[in-house]
């Protein structure tokens, strides 16, 4: 059951930030939940293995307000995701699985936290480039 919630999870936190690429007019290159062999690929979609790490590859983020929505957007998806399963009910479904589902979600935002790869340190990095384009 976790092997769901974790896939869950970082899907949702993965396609955040792909949502907020395409809505920037840049292009998605690669999406990729899960670390570890390939299990299928789906246009720009990859499947690992393992999935407990992600990450979106584009091009074409011009400006720094694009480049630090991008990078806190799998936050604020999984942010927005958690309150829905919260006030819909959804939960009462299956406890066990929607409960570990909202503690990895309130867990993630342990990301905006600026170290390391994090998102927060994405964003940080974005703020402070006098690049036009940063490598995510």
């Amino acid at each position: 059951m976790m092997y769901f919630v974790f896939l869950l999870s970082v899907s949702i936190h993965e396609f955040g930030h792909a949502l907020a690429v395409w809505l920037g007019k840049a292009k998605v290159k690669r999406i990729q939940v899960g670390i570890g062999p390939p299990l299928f690929r789906v246009g720009v979609f990859q499947l690992r293995l393992v999935p407990l790490n992600g990450f979106v590859e584009s091009e074409g983020i011009s400006s720094r307000f694009h480049g630090v929505v991008v990078a806190l957007a799998g936050v604020l998806a999984q942010g927005v995701v958690g309150v829905f399963v919260l006030l819909s009910g959804i939960a009462k479904l299956d406890p066990v699985f929607w409960g570990w589902f909202l503690v990895v979600t309130v867990l993630s935002f342990l990301m905006l936290f600026p170290i390391g790869h994090s998102d927060g340190a994405v964003a940080v990095r974005w703020v402070f480039s006098k690049k036009q384009s940063i490598n995510t």
